[in-house]
């Protein structure tokens, strides 16, 4: 049987494996959005015709996803930090995380149960 540290270290360590890889994923998509839109840009240049707001297209798909990215990365990236250093605040902070990191499908909703199974069970929730 796991004991209550446990089940935070897991969830912490879990907690700084999302935000890792949402912060990778914003990388990812700072870089390609970027590059699509330099590469329209160019383009622009070649062809008069093309609509002038056509080339912000990609930043500003880019940035949409970069914030909606960003609000479920940065919950857990908090959350982990909480739990690992056993801040008292860790758990309602991962019991957030948690929710947020739901739509995060498939690893996303996985964690988010598992915080939310644990938290909820007993009022742990506030406990050390």
């Amino acid at each position: 049987m796991a004991t209550m540290t446990n089940h935070k270290t897991v969830l912490g360590a879990l907690f700084i494996a999302l935000g890792i890889m949402g912060t990778i994923g914003m990388l990812v998509v700072l870089m390609f959005l970027g590059f699509g839109t330099g590469i329209l840009g160019v383009v622009a240049t070649q062809d008069p015709e093309l609509p002038t707001p056509v080339v912000f297209l990609p930043a500003i798909f880019g940035t949409v996803l970069l914030f909606f990215i960003g609000i479920s990365t940065i919950p857990c990236l908090i959350a982990g930090f909480g739990l690992l250093a056993e801040r008292t605040w860790g758990s309602m902070a991962a019991l957030i995380a948690g929710v947020v990191s739901l739509p995060s499908i498939p690893i996303g909703t996985g964690v988010g149960i598992y915080a939310i199974w644990y938290f909820l069970q007993d009022h742990r929730v506030g406990n050390p």
